[in-house]
């Protein structure tokens, strides 16, 4: 069982990462739709929606916070 500290808890629900998933198949159906071979550059443009959908999460309840 993985023990996490309330900091790192926070931090884990603060991102959603739980979401990761249905942003990944978003990547996913969208390059297949724009006829984009299935391979790493389609992985890496997930990556990258993967790092800016996070990084918008949470600057997001950042700029909330007050």
């Amino acid at each position: 069982m993985i023990v996490l500290t309330p900091k790192a808890r926070g931090w884990l629900v603060l991102s959603r990462l739980s979401n990761l998933p249905t942003i990944w198949t978003n990547a996913l159906a969208g390059g297949v739709l724009a006829g984009a071979a299935v391979d790493s550059t389609l992985a890496g443009a997930a990556a990258a929606v993967s790092l800016l959908y996070v990084g918008g999460m949470v600057l997001n309840d950042v700029c909330d916070a007050a």
